[in-house]
């Protein structure tokens, strides 16, 4: 079962000579090598959407589509660890955070100020005890340069995982 997808641009609608309905989609060359077993005989199911504009809302769910493949190429039926893909992501890329030492009833603070937070370590000062939290800002408060780094790492991470991320790239390409 050939299953692919693709990013394009759309042609031109026509009839061929047996008056039925053709239209013509123009893709990038990267995209060639999947295409070499189409076969003209086969019926071929079909959805069209449109590809939004680079760091839109919808690039931003191809950002989580692609963190889910890479749980389910990790973890197989057991796949929940969207989250830490994406906290990985964000220590892998050097994404902007900070360090806070807070007590430890105060995790849930942190949960609600910042977009991921990551436990390093506990320490005690005299009779006290902190908890030392990397908390990272999260893709929505990155420039181009953050975003695309982000972008990068994850890419790389769908590699490792064995995923094909040619449609990805495309999908979650845009200029720096």
């Amino acid at each position: 079962m050939i299953q692919m997808k693709l990013v394009g641009n759309y042609s031109r609608i026509g009839k061929n000579e047996n008056n039925e309905t053709e239209i013509t989609f123009t893709i990038r060359d990267n995209y060639k090598y999947l295409l070499t077993d189409l076969n003209k005989e086969t019926l071929y199911s079909i959805n069209i959407s449109q590809a939004k504009d680079k760091r839109t809302e919808q690039q931003n769910k191809y950002l989580w589509a692609l963190i889910g493949e890479i749980d389910k190429a990790r973890n197989g039926d057991r796949s929940n660890d969207d989250w830490e893909i994406y906290l990985e992501a964000l220590v892998r890329a050097g994404a902007k955070f900070t360090h806070l030492l807070v007590e430890p009833d105060a995790e849930s603070l942190l949960k609600d100020r910042f977009r991921a937070i990551q436990f390093v370590r506990q320490i005690r000062k005299g009779d006290k005890v902190f908890n030392d939290y990397k908390c990272f800002y999260g893709s929505s408060k990155m420039d181009k340069k953050e975003m695309a780094d982000l972008i990068n790492t994850i890419l790389d991470m769908a590699s490792e995982c064995g995923l094909d991320i040619v449609y990805w790239k495309d999908v979650l390409d845009f200029e720096i």
